[in-house]
């Protein structure tokens, strides 16, 4: 898939905002997407909606922060009403903590995370693990490793298996 054509489809990404005018792949950060889970939703609803089609108030947000120059692939999940902020690393299965970036998630948020990013995005061409991995390599500068194209996500269903 053409990387030009999805970094500019506003209809793609949530929110996106370009910093330097002279290059157009440097951005401050890209809203991958959104899940939710209501912890009093049974389990096998997955959090997402309720037989009355209403959605969980506690949605978390996945995003990717563009040249951060830390070396380690990873993303940013956030959600104020949830009190949380903290990062996953895209290559394993592992939570990444750094500043202020500390936060991990509960067993339930952890399973809707994972079928997130298995879900297809735009158009049912691209799921959202590979979407946050081609934004990540958009935004590489300087010593930061990019991830190699078609990578494998990780299992993240066992992401609190690895915890500390």
């Amino acid at each position: 898939m053409d990387e030009e054509y999805l970094l500019h489809d506003d209809k793609f990404y949530d929110s996106y905002e370009v910093k330097d005018e002279d290059d157009p792949y440097y951005f401050d950060a890209v809203k991958i997407g959104e899940f939710s889970v209501d912890d009093d939703t049974p389990e096998e609803t997955n959090g997402a909606s309720t037989d009355n089609g209403k959605k969980s108030d506690n949605i978390i947000e996945v995003w990717i922060y563009g040249n951060e120059g830390d070396r380690v692939p990873h993303l940013h999940f956030k959600s104020q009403k949830l009190n949380l902020d903290g990062c996953i690393k895209l290559e394993k299965a592992e939570y990444f903590k750094h500043c202020s970036h500390t936060s991990t998630l509960t067993d339930k948020q952890v399973k809707a995370f994972y079928d997130f990013m298995k879900t297809n995005n735009y158009k049912d061409k691209v799921n959202n693990y590979d979407l946050a991995v081609n934004i990540w390599n958009l935004g590489v500068y300087d010593n930061v490793r990019e991830i190699g194209y078609m990578a494998n996500m990780p299992d993240y269903s066992k992401l609190n298996d690895n915890s500390l």
